[in-house]
């Protein structure tokens, strides 16, 4: 897969992915969860990092979970600005 398609994959530039590959530059975490879920795997398999500790699989699940929910936040409070400009037009 190019760097181009697995960027377009998760939202961001073929020129991001490149910086991350050769460590020029590091992915904030909303793109690490997104590069995670697209490969199945864990983050901390995707940073090469080995834990078999059930406490920090359960960390983890917490914090995808949270970055799920401040995605969903995000998304509604677009909706929302969405909505009162249009009615800003009426």
């Amino acid at each position: 897969m190019s760097r181009a398609a697995l960027g377009h994959q998760i939202g961001v530039s073929g020129k991001a992915v490149e910086h991350w590959e050769e460590a020029t530059g590091n992915p904030p975490l909303r793109y690490l969860v997104r590069l995670s879920l697209f490969f199945d795997i864990s983050i901390d398999e995707l940073a090469g990092i080995e834990r078999d500790s059930e406490q920090e699989k359960t960390k983890l699940g917490l914090l995808l979970k949270l970055h799920e929910l401040v995605d969903d936040q995000g998304r509604r409070l677009a909706e929302l600005e969405q909505q009162l400009r249009a009615r800003g037009s009426d």
